[in-house]
């Protein structure tokens, strides 16, 4: 079967686009977070300080590569949608799922130490960091 025959946009391209706008607005509230996180705790540790700003940035690195991988599939590829199914992806495609894996692994990360630090108790956070290893090694 050709692939540009059972090609629907509304269910690739469509929900692709849908979710890079969405992944949008959601960077503006990292964003406005992240500045009243530095507004409001100005006494907060230089590691902790240093953890906020680097998962901004690998929010904006995420929120480039997703852009890219939107403007080679609607714009470069326009009139080629077998493309879309086409082995490899767009680079930038692939550098978005390192960096979601890494925010996702610092985030969860943090979480599991916090958890720590209120319980005491080692095995709630090593569950925690098993899943962190989970997520990011089986993608």
């Amino acid at each position: 079967m050709d692939p540009a025959v059972s090609f629907n946009p509304h269910t690739t391209i469509g929900a692709f686009l849908i979710g890079v706008l969405v992944s949008y607005v959601l960077f503006g509230v990292v964003t406005a977070q992240t500045y009243i996180y530095y507004c409001r705790f100005p006494d907060d540790s230089p590691k902790l300080k240093a953890l906020v700003a680097f998962v901004w940035v690998c929010e904006i690195t995420l929120g480039l590569c997703i852009g890219h991988g939107l403007y080679v599939y609607t714009i470069c590829d326009y009139w080629h949608p077998d493309r879309i199914f086409a082995e490899p992806s767009p680079r930038s495609i692939e550098t978005a799922v390192f960096f979601c894996d890494l925010i996702s692994a610092c985030v969860q990360g943090f979480y599991g130490s916090r958890i720590y630090a209120f319980s005491r108790k080692l095995y709630i956070p090593i569950l925690i960091w098993m899943r962190v290893k989970k997520v990011t090694c089986d993608g």
